[in-house]
């Protein structure tokens, strides 16, 4: 890991932050269904 240059280093960490993006967008679209906006709508609004 010490000989890995700057670059090689910013590579990976741009390709693990696009992966993370990438997951979160998955996760969301899989919970979307499980959201029912009756129950948000009944929140108490101060």
């Amino acid at each position: 890991m010490v000989t890995l240059g700057t670059g090689s280093v910013d590579i990976i960490n741009r390709s693990l932050f696009t992966l993370k993006l990438i997951a979160l967008v998955i996760i969301l679209v899989l919970l979307m269904p499980k959201v029912s906006l009756d129950y948000l709508l009944e929140l108490p609004v101060h």
